[in-house]
């Protein structure tokens, strides 16, 4: 991950703070992008990115039971996508 662009954080909201502080935040190079598949913890400042990486969040509005038949269907849902930092 070290030389990661950029790098997806895509598990639970209960598990990313300590995916962020065991495996992603120390391997982070500056200049990165960090989407979170979810923004509450970002939000709450349960994860605080270091200020020289960009950090952008993105979740569906929609219900997960919806988001998967949407997807077995071929389709999506709308989505929120805000930009947290931009170093």
């Amino acid at each position: 991950m070290n030389n990661a662009d950029v790098v997806v954080v895509l598990v639970s909201d209960m598990a990313q703070p300590t995916v962020w502080t065991e495996s992603v935040e120390p391997n982070l190079k500056s200049g990165a992008l960090v989407l979170f598949g979810h923004g509450f913890n970002v939000h709450y400042d349960r994860i605080k990115p270091p200020e020289d990486v960009d950090v952008a969040l993105i979740a569906p509005k929609s219900p997960g039971a919806l988001v998967r038949s949407q997807y077995q269907l071929g389709r999506g849902v709308p989505c929120l996508l805000a930009v947290h930092q931009d170093a």
